[in-house]
């Protein structure tokens, strides 16, 4: 065999030998550039794993949190606080039939009041003049029971000598006829004048021409000097043993001077 077959032989195993070391290099040279194009996707900020994907659904919603309770709004100096004050209950008025039966259950305790001497303490005193203030509390729904007392002309005197009067009045009629004034106008001016038509008694005289002249002054002028004078022919005839006449006096002398000018 020549030379130049030898080296042709040489060249074509050469070049067999060639191509299979090519495919590989090819393989490789892709093989790199896939591991590259993996490598930089990985690295990129916007990528993440599919696993963390799934831990976020998986992820359990988060519990509704405690509200925190509203902080309290300031108020201005100017503004003034409202307490709420409590609801009193009703209070029931009475009627006046109920006023006048509890006037003559005061005038009926008021006229049994037993003033004599250790009988009468100063506590029994006391509620004694509260009913005298409670009875001028009924208003005119009194006067009936008023005007029943005084036509029954009884009384009891408080100042009977013995140095101590609890009560403070010196008669059970005086009291009744102060409480009488003090009931409003006009029922009590007609029954005032009524008792000064019937009465003898110096005080209770001198008295009702007082109230009488406060509440209409000028118009009982004559009443009362009328009064005063028959008074005082009683004592001329000794129908007032051991009464003091001299407020009869007085009064004659100022209503009746009054009622000339």
């Amino acid at each position: 065999m020549t030379r130049l077959e030898l080296n042709n032989r040489a060249g074509t195993s050469k070049g067999a030998a060639s191509k299979p070391l090519l495919i590989l290099i090819l393989l490789i040279g892709v093989g790199v550039l896939v591991l590259a194009v993996l490598a930089s996707r990985r690295g990129s900020p916007d990528s993440k794993p599919p696993q963390a994907d799934s831990a976020a659904d998986d992820k359990p919603a988060p519990e509704p949190t405690e509200q925190p309770a509203p902080k309290p709004i300031a108020t201005s100096p100017n503004m003034v606080e409202v307490t709420p004050q409590p609801v009193s209950p009703a209070i029931a008025i009475p009627s006046e039939a109920e006023r006048a039966v509890r006037a003559r259950q005061l005038v009926k305790s008021l006229s049994e009041v037993n003033h004599q001497p250790g009988a009468l303490t100063p506590e029994r005193a006391e509620a004694w003049r509260r009913d005298l203030t409670e009875l001028v509390g009924q208003g005119t729904p009194a006067v009936p029971a008023l005007q029943e007392f005084f036509q029954g002309n009884v009384d009891q005197r408080f100042d009977s000598g013995s140095g101590t009067n609890l009560l403070g009045e010196p008669t059970l009629r005086i009291a009744l006829l102060k409480v009488l004034f003090d009931i409003p106008a006009p029922e009590n001016v007609y029954l005032q004048e009524q008792v000064l038509r019937n009465t003898a008694d110096p005080d209770e005289i001198a008295l009702l021409a007082r109230q009488l002249d406060q509440q209409e002054p000028g118009k009982y002028r004559q009443v009362i000097v009328d009064a005063a004078k028959a008074a005082l022919a009683k004592a001329q005839r000794g129908e007032l043993p051991g009464r003091d006449i001299s407020p009869l006096a007085k009064v004659v002398e100022e209503y009746g001077a009054a009622g000339t000018k």
